[in-house]
């Protein structure tokens, strides 16, 4: 019984750990979602609000994730036009030759297409965007999966992404058997089983089933969009506009912790930068909201501390 117990042990665990972080993105988007420089900053094309409305329980009914990552990714409505008309004319072609296989060969037929008609562009480690990849034919690992994942999603291949720290890949499954794909090596399906397990344990940092890694599904692959638009703003240090693209990917994926981290990050970086314009004022209001949401967070203490000195 003892390996019962431990079952229901983790169980228990796993569970209070999702409650806490439901519990986590709640008081931040009290505390925080209704400030001024965010609330501007929150997504408010009624097209996105719509596809986020439609992700409130997980999955998508009127939208799909390359639809939804068109919208979540920066860029113009005509350059997102443009998009999803090369992703209906890659779909059309990329369903006749997943017809033509056995079911068998379909996860890797999809990966050759994808590299042949689509990721011929070679690897850019700031190609986050589609859209940008669909016109310049530039990747990384988050374009990549994103493409395999819902090109997948459309043609009827069972796949998903892993998100790993600092990494995405994706994983298909046929025939209940599942096959890990690293989207940003073109030889994937020439190398040995061993040299894959390899290499996937390099770009992950570490063996890929020792719990470094966590299946997600294609509303929390959209989060690490948005995580990533938020690292973006963090460099330009617009941090509202962090702020605000780290809630939206907590809203969707509520056990992505470094988007929590990097949300209060953003929030302490603004205290700062206002507290050094002399805007003290603002600087105690971000602080006292940040502290709310993570009342033991010890760089907004620090900063705390610095702004009461002024």
């Amino acid at each position: 019984m003892r390996g019962g117990w431990l079952v229901l042990l983790a169980a228990v665990a796993l569970a209070q750990s999702a409650a806490a972080n439901e519990a986590f993105v709640c008081r931040a988007h009290e505390e925080l979602a209704a400030l001024e420089e965010i609330a501007g900053r929150l997504p408010n094309s009624p097209a996105e609000r719509a596809m986020l409305s439609d992700a409130s329980d997980g999955r998508w009914d009127e939208f799909d994730l390359l639809s939804a990552a068109l919208l979540a990714q920066d860029g113009t409505a005509a350059a997102r036009e443009r998009a999803a008309r090369a992703l209906e004319r890659h779909v059309a072609r990329l369903r006749r030759a997943l017809a033509a296989v056995p079911e068998a060969r379909r996860a890797e037929v999809l990966f050759g297409f994808l590299h042949e008609e689509i990721l011929d562009g070679g690897f850019a480690a700031d190609c986050h965007a589609i859209e940008r990849t669909l016109r310049t034919g530039e990747y990384n690992c988050l374009s990549g999966t994103l493409l395999y994942v819902g090109l997948a999603e459309r043609c009827g291949v069972a796949a998903r992404a892993v998100l790993a720290p600092s990494h995405v890949y994706a994983r298909a499954t046929i025939g209940g058997i599942s096959q890990d794909i690293e989207t940003t090596l073109p030889n994937w399906y020439g190398e040995s089983p061993l040299q894959r397990r390899q290499l996937l344990a390099a770009a992950v940092g570490g063996d890929a089933s020792a719990g470094r890694t966590r299946a997600i599904s294609p509303v929390e692959l959209l989060a690490v969009v948005y995580y990533n638009r938020g690292v973006e703003a963090f460099a330009r240090r617009d941090f509202a506009g962090s702020a605000a693209s780290n809630l939206a990917a907590l809203k969707l994926d509520p056990q992505n912790a470094p988007a929590a981290d990097n949300l209060l990050a953003a929030v302490n970086n603004w205290a700062l930068q206002a507290a050094k314009r002399g805007d003290v004022k603002t600087a105690a209001l971000l602080l006292d909201r940040g502290r709310r949401v993570d009342p033991n967070r010890k760089d907004l203490k620090a900063t705390a501390r610095f702004v009461s000195g002024r």
